[in-house]
């Protein structure tokens, strides 16, 4: 805890307090890979990536052995209430109907120049123009009646709606639905609650 602490005291202090962190013209201070504070945002993405990666292991870690931390505030109390209401979502009732709209291709470019104001990974950088032909995307972001509508009719066994890769991974971990979902109804009933 203490090493923690010291650290983040100096990182605090040289943002605070660094002259390069210094807004002398008024117009920001534009922290780019020539900068010498760079290296701070490549520790905040990292950290970043750490999170994530926590929060991965934790939703797939056996429930029985997530502990929590005790100087976390508690659970809303909505966690506890029962419901007597299936978890078979109906559209237009738990989950508005989300209708395909077409896009039309066009010529996309691609990457970020070096000197873009924000932290980006190397790969990230360059320029490389890709043709993206027409589609049709959602107008709204999928929801979990969708998804569940999805899995209820037999998503995770139809091998035509994955990729190759995605697919592999179903495989391999044998799933039937999301892995944080859990069954609380018979088998075949799709029946579920979410993992805490």
């Amino acid at each position: 805890y203490e090493y923690r602490k010291d650290v983040y005291d100096t990182i605090v202090d040289a943002i605070m307090n660094h002259p390069s962190l210094e807004d002398v013209s008024g117009e920001g201070v534009v922290v780019n890979q020539d900068h010498p504070m760079w290296s701070l945002f490549m520790g905040f993405e990292h950290e970043r990536i750490h999170l994530e990666t926590s929060s991965v292991l934790f939703r797939e870690t056996p429930i029985e052995l997530v502990q929590r931390p005790k100087n976390l505030p508690g659970l809303h109390p909505s966690v506890y209430e029962t419901t007597s209401k299936p978890s078979q979502p109906v559209e237009g009732e738990d989950y508005p109907a989300n209708e395909m709209i077409p896009v039309r291709g066009k010529s996309v470019l691609l990457g970020k120049p070096h000197d873009f104001p924000s932290y980006g990974w190397d790969n990230e950088y360059g320029e490389r123009t890709v043709s993206v032909p027409d589609f049709h995307a959602s107008k709204y972001m999928i929801t979990n009646g969708e998804y569940w509508q999805f899995v209820a009719e037999g998503g995770y066994r139809n091998k035509e709606y994955w990729c190759e890769d995605g697919w592999a991974w179903r495989s391999h971990r044998n799933l039937k639905w999301p892995f944080f979902w859990k069954p609380t109804g018979p088998a075949g009933s799709h029946e579920y609650g979410l993992r805490l």
